[in-house]
């Protein structure tokens, strides 16, 4: 959002030049109110739809766009989240295959809500009484995003059917 920008510059620099990712940030809002430049990376502008609750398009649109470069690696990123250290997101991953979907700290979400840690993987999602994975970190080709998230072939669709669904988690 207009309101997070002011984190592009300083977040896709260190992803460009420390990890040789490429970076790509979705502006929900535009440009030209804010300070972004894209000497590090792409940024696509896009609008809200009013119909729809504004923070879960923002979410949900991290992991729907990767369906649209199928044999591209993402790293799901949360804009005001510096990343630190190269073994985290490039040693760490090294040897993972290229159809695998990890998420790199599974257990946040459980620790702050007083759970164990591997509640998620031995419980599941929040709505099965486990606790649902943070909406970063996630790495995975797109196509296995599609499959794994079940994304359809249009971006409204997917957000109307969650939010008509009533759980915004991993559930």
């Amino acid at each position: 959002s207009e309101q997070y920008s002011p984190f592009w510059n300083i977040v896709s620099k260190v992803y460009k030049t420390y990890l040789n990712i490429e970076p790509v940030g979705f502006l929900f809002g535009k440009k030209s109110n804010t300070d972004i430049n894209e000497n590090y990376g792409t940024v696509h502008e896009f609008i809200c739809n009013d119909k729809l609750p504004k923070l879960l398009q923002m979410t949900w649109f991290k992991f729907w766009y990767t369906s649209q470069e199928p044999n591209t690696t993402w790293i799901i990123g949360d804009i005001d989240m510096v990343p630190l250290q190269r073994f985290w997101f490039i040693d760490n991953i090294a040897e993972i295959p290229d159809d695998f979907y990890v998420h790199l700290n599974p257990s946040i979400c459980a620790l702050l809500t007083g759970k164990p840690p591997k509640t998620w993987e031995t419980i599941g999602g929040q709505i099965q009484g486990g606790a649902d994975l943070a909406a970063h970190h996630h790495i995975a080709k797109g196509y296995t995003f599609k499959k794994a998230l079940n994304l359809s072939d249009n971006f409204l669709d997917d957000v109307d059917y969650i939010a008509n669904k009533g759980c915004y988690g991993l559930g």
